[in-house]
């Protein structure tokens, strides 16, 4: 169950598993390997379930290299799935950059907010 791992949320044609920026370094794009069990979990979840389709968004705060920082983020949530046999294939990264902004406060809780990688899973069709 992914709601025992990472917050996770219904969509209207799925849902969306979020990873905050706490699974990171800070203001890095590398996992940190004190999450290494629940990434683990993570990744034999969706490993489990190999035909299905899913997105790799990472998100982050205003600034220069939103995109950068975004995509980097995203593409090591991938990298450590794909690792557990999940074929990349199955799954698209991508970064929304600072375009999709949860919180617009200064504080270090509010950029940790919008610094984030969600994965959409689509409801088979």
């Amino acid at each position: 169950d992914l709601a025992a791992i990472v917050a996770v949320k219904p969509t209207v044609d799925g849902f969306v598993a979020t990873i905050p920026d706490s699974f990171f370094l800070y203001n890095r794009t590398e996992l940190n390997r004190r999450v290494k069990e629940k990434m683990d979990s993570l990744g034999k979840a969706i490993a489990a379930h190999p035909d299905v389709k899913f997105t790799v968004q990472g998100n982050w705060d205003r600034g220069r290299n939103a995109d950068v920082f975004a995509l980097g983020r995203a593409k090591s949530v991938g990298d450590y799935i794909a690792a557990f046999g999940v074929s990349k294939e199955n799954f698209q990264i991508d970064s929304a950059g600072d375009s999709k902004l949860i919180s617009r406060g200064r504080s270090a809780h509010a950029r940790a907010l919008n610094r984030r990688v969600e994965i959409t899973f689509q409801s088979p069709q």
